[in-house]
């Protein structure tokens, strides 16, 4: 297949996508809306995911992503070509948007009350960010990159579709049987992952900012009850700068963003067993 050009939203920004692989331009439409340019229209980003061969392989394809006419990653597998645009789309917003302070953290806003979750790998957040955006006054503002801005004191939205790993997509799908979901995608570095397209509502609202209200590092525990325990500002601080993208780029200005952002907060660790109904009513109740 040739190459073909697509232009679509993805959170707040434009993408335009070209790519000779067919199926990933119905998971695009699917998953974001469609902004219809012509060739010569600006987009944020400009990226190509094309299906590649190493040099000697006559049967091994894969997909490789470029931005800029460079290659910044490691071909995946063919069939990992839609979580390899994720993580390049990941990729060019935190080293590009030197704007914002960026936290790898899921937030989503109840009114204008934001709140923040930053978690390790398997430690539930994003289980825990896709229970909360489809709750009633709920809005999704990123499933994974927080973009702070210090001059303003608000977090800005940048919904984009939520992933799931593992046993988390059936446990969401079960909740919400009613829910777009990409299938499955097995055996990434990530583990199985699944993409759920992000609530209309966060979607429209994509250009009201959240005033940070709670950080709390949620810890999936399976033999734990639910548990919830103050975190000191400072300490909080700390986790958080472990977690910013860009805190290298920004230096002293990201120390100082920071240190408004905890202050702006009252921040907590939660552990919960899995179930998603008291992490709700627990959060719900913190506000």
């Amino acid at each position: 297949m040739r190459s073909k050009r697509h232009f679509f939203n993805a959170g707040r920004h434009s993408v335009c996508l070209d790519t000779d692989i067919s199926w990933l331009f119905e998971w695009v439409n699917n998953l974001y809306p469609a902004e219809p340019q012509n060739d010569n229209a600006f987009s944020d980003f400009h990226i190509n995911i094309a299906s590649h061969r190493e040099l000697g392989s006559l049967f091994t394809k894969q997909a490789k992503f470029t931005f800029a006419e460079r290659s910044f990653f490691n071909p995946l597998a063919y069939e990992h070509a839609f979580p390899l645009m994720e993580w390049g789309l990941n990729w060019c917003v935190t080293n590009h948007l030197n704007d914002f302070t960026i936290i790898h953290a899921a937030v989503l806003a109840k009114g204008n009350k934001g709140v923040i979750l930053p978690g390790a790998p398997g430690a539930g957040k994003s289980t825990l960010c896709a229970a909360l955006a489809f709750q009633p006054g709920w809005r999704l503002l990123s499933d994974e990159l927080t973009l702070f801005c210090s001059d303003t004191a608000t977090i800005f939205p940048n919904p984009r579709p939520i992933a799931l790993k593992d046993g988390s997509i059936n446990v969401i799908k079960h909740r919400h049987p009613e829910l777009s979901f990409t299938q499955e995608i097995a055996d990434t570095h990530k583990g199985t992952i699944a993409y759920l397209k992000p609530p209309e509502f966060a979607l429209t609202e994509i250009n009201t900012p959240a005033q940070p209200r709670l950080l709390i590092f949620p810890k999936y525990q399976p033999s734990s009850a639910l548990e919830l325990r103050a975190l000191p500002p400072a300490n909080a601080m700390m986790r958080l700068a472990e977690q910013t993208f860009n805190y290298g780029i920004l230096g002293e200005k990201a120390f100082t963003a920071l240190n408004q952002f905890v202050r702006l907060c009252d921040c907590y660790e939660l552990e919960y067993d899995g179930n998603l109904d008291h992490a709700v009513e627990q959060i719900e109740a913190l506000l």
